[in-house]
């Protein structure tokens, strides 16, 4: 399968992880619709939801898959999911009361940079590793 949207730099050559990963750009592309005035407040909420169904489905599925195999960086690398986890989950409660759709764009410009950022370290770097290590167990 050919992964369109996801960016050569993330891309990990792994056709699971990298499938997950492109959700997540739909995620951003909601988002940065939002930004861009091409939708209500109330159109980004299903985006909430649809990221918080994507963070709870890939992250039990990746930490199922260290469990199997072992995975001597599980603890790490859980506690890099959750570190995301309340980060998002704060950030979409100051989206939520924000007063006024200047200060919810300022919001969702911030969700947008947290997750650029998390893409680039957290699938570049720790993804990767646990990708190498399934590899060279699967081999």
């Amino acid at each position: 399968m050919k992964h369109q949207y996801l960016p050569a730099k993330v891309k990990l050559g792994n056709e699971d992880f990298d499938f997950q990963h492109e959700m997540l750009f739909f995620v951003v592309e909601g988002i940065v619709d939002y930004t861009k005035g091409r939708g209500e407040s109330g159109d980004i909420d299903p985006i909430f939801r649809i990221f918080h169904d994507y963070i709870d489905m890939y992250f039990k599925h990746e930490e199922d898959r260290m469990r199997e195999l072992n995975y001597p960086d599980i603890d790490k690398h859980i506690s890099e999911h959750g570190t995301f986890e309340i980060r998002v989950l704060d950030l979409e409660r100051a989206f939520m009361t924000a007063p006024d759709r200047a200060s919810k764009v300022a919001i969702a410009r911030t969700v947008l940079d947290y997750l650029y950022d998390w893409m680039e370290t957290h699938f570049v770097r720790t993804d990767k590793e646990f990708c190498d290590y399934m590899a060279a167990r699967e081999h």
